[in-house]
């Protein structure tokens, strides 16, 4: 009898540190107001990379910066600017009312507070503490779309968002370094101003 109380304690000391790790999760990267951090992408097909990239990312409250290798992008009042300074090019997309989809999902994975609220959302999900015991993995499932695997570290900083699509032998892995919350970050480094860019052509598109 004693062996079964214990037993039912030890599931149910399990499941309530499981159900606080994931809210804990949840909670740090919705109410996110700042950050800044590196990344690299992967793409793989059947475990080889294909293509990498690297870049930064920026947040402060509803605004974003992202630089990558050949582009920089802003997130400002529900519309994304894209410069391709090589070619002297804006693209300006009105994303007010669009979400995560084939089309633009390694995009907006980037951005770990877009991600969390679309995962929280639309999946179903699944907490493992990995054999280091330093770090958790969350399994996102969706029957429809691509999962994920979120790996992320005791203080909930994500360190690598893999997207794993069903029905493709590509697969996608981001890995995020230097990462720094809850700072200071001024408003002139995350907001485009067009006028720096009066010599660039100016693309007026409706669909990212």
């Amino acid at each position: 009898m004693k062996k079964k109380i214990v037993l039912i304690l030890s599931l149910f000391n399990f499941f309530f540190q499981e159900n606080t790790i994931i809210k804990s999760f949840f909670n740090n990267h919705l109410n996110l107001k700042s950050a800044k951090f590196t990344f690299r992408i992967l793409t793989t097909q059947n475990n080889e990379v294909k293509f990498e990239s690297n870049g930064e990312f920026l947040i402060k409250n509803d605004s974003y910066k992202i630089l990558t290798d050949d582009v920089i992008y802003y997130y400002n009042d529900s519309f994304l600017y894209s410069i391709i300074t090589d070619e002297k090019e804006i693209n300006i997309y009105d994303i007010s009312n669009v979400e995560v989809s084939n089309d633009n999902i390694l995009f907006k994975s980037i951005n770990p507070k877009e991600l969390v609220v679309f995962l929280k959302k639309y999946y179903s999900y699944e907490l493992i503490l990995n054999q280091d015991n330093k770090t958790y993995t969350l399994f996102f499932n969706n029957d429809f779309k691509p999962n994920y695997e979120i790996k992320f570290n005791s203080k909930f900083e994500i360190k690598s968002i893999k997207i794993i699509n069903k029905n493709s032998t590509f697969n996608n892995i981001l890995f995020f370094e230097n990462i720094k919350t809850d700072i200071e970050i001024d408003d002139k480094e995350i907001e485009i101003n067009i006028n720096n860019y009066k010599d660039f052509f100016i693309n007026q598109l409706w669909k990212f």
